[in-house]
C-alpha cells in the first residue's frame, strides 16, 4: 500500500511538473497514449479482480475437497475398526462353541 501511495505522489508531482512546464492545462498536447493509458489501468485491474476472484473460488473449491477427503478417510477408518471388531467377535465366538462343545456345558454360550 506503502509502495503504491508513493508511486501516486510521485506522478502527481511529475504531471504538475509538466503543467508548469507547458504554462497551463491548455496548453498541454492529448496523445492517443493520454487517451489509451486509463483504459488499459482499467482492464489490468478488471484482469486483476476476475483472477482473484477465481483464485478465491478454487481454493473454497479446494478446502472443500479437502474436508470430503477428511470425512471419507474417517469412514473408512471407522469400517477398519468394525472390521477387526467383528473378526474379533467370530474368532472369541468360535472359541467359546468350541468350549461349549468339548466340555458340554451350556454356560459359555450365554
Amino acid at each position: 500500500m506503502k509502495n503504491w501511495l508513493r508511486r501516486i505522489s510521485k506522478n502527481r508531482r511529475v504531471i504538475k511538473d509538466h503543467i508548469l512546464h507547458v504554462k497551463g492545462v491548455t496548453s498541454i498536447n492529448i496523445t492517443h497514449a493520454i487517451v489509451v493509458a486509463p483504459r488499459s489501468a482499467r482492464s489490468k485491474y478488471t484482469r486483476y479482480l476476475t483472477q482473484k476472484k477465481e483464485q478465491e473460488e478454487k481454493e473454497k473449491q479446494d478446502q472443500k475437497r479437502k474436508a470430503e477427503t477428511e470425512a471419507i478417510q474417517g469412514l473408512g477408518d471407522k469400517c477398519n475398526c468394525l472390521k477387526t471388531d467383528i473378526s474379533l467377535l467370530l474368532s472369541n465366538s468360535k472359541e467359546l462353541y468350541e468350549k461349549c462343545e468339548n466340555t458340554g456345558n451350556l454356560s459359555f454360550v450365554t
